[in-house]
């Protein structure tokens, strides 16, 4: 299995509780974790973040926009490459043929939830650069998911209906 992560960067936002739930129910046994990541703490900060997250697709402009301005969910997981199937929205329209389930997911959680910000990784080695961008390739959580060792023991977290996480 290959490491991916789904990122709500807007948990808040009034659908952001559903689509954590039909993200649990849609990879169920395939999410490793759950983690919140801190708010940055300054927009400068915020913006080398984001730049250095989205570095392949932002087009030289500054990604300044509501994520990293609130602390956001990061779900980690394990993916079998043979779940992969048609690309759809961003790495589409780059040419890419195969994609993991999650692109399919994310794509429609922004229909059905309008103005929720939602990232899927498309490769392991976006995964990887996504982690060190928001500087977690030190965390033992995300040095197991990537080298495919078991996992620390597994904390989940969850979006309450109000859209802030909950630890169960």
């Amino acid at each position: 299995s290959e490491p991916h992560l789904i990122v709500i960067w807007t948990p808040n936002h009034r659908g952001a509780a559903a689509a954590y739930q039909q993200a649990v129910r849609a990879f169920g046994s395939s999410i490793v974790a759950v983690r919140m990541h801190p708010a940055y703490r300054t927009r400068s900060e915020r913006i080398r973040h984001l730049n250095a997250f989205y570095e392949k697709t932002r087009m030289r402009t500054n990604v300044d926009d509501a994520r990293g301005r609130e602390p956001f969910a990061i779900l980690f997981l394990r993916l079998a490459r043979a779940s992969y199937g048609r690309c759809m929205g961003g790495a589409s329209a780059r040419g890419m043929a195969a994609c993991p389930p999650i692109n399919a997911f994310k794509v429609r959680m922004r229909e059905l939830h309008r103005g929720l910000i939602i990232h899927a990784t498309y490769s392991p080695e976006e995964t990887r650069d996504n982690l060190r961008a928001l500087n977690l390739t030190s965390d033992a959580l995300a040095e197991a998911m990537l080298s495919g060792a078991q996992t620390p023991a597994r904390r989940r977290s969850r979006i309450s209906a109000s859209g802030t996480m909950k630890r169960g």
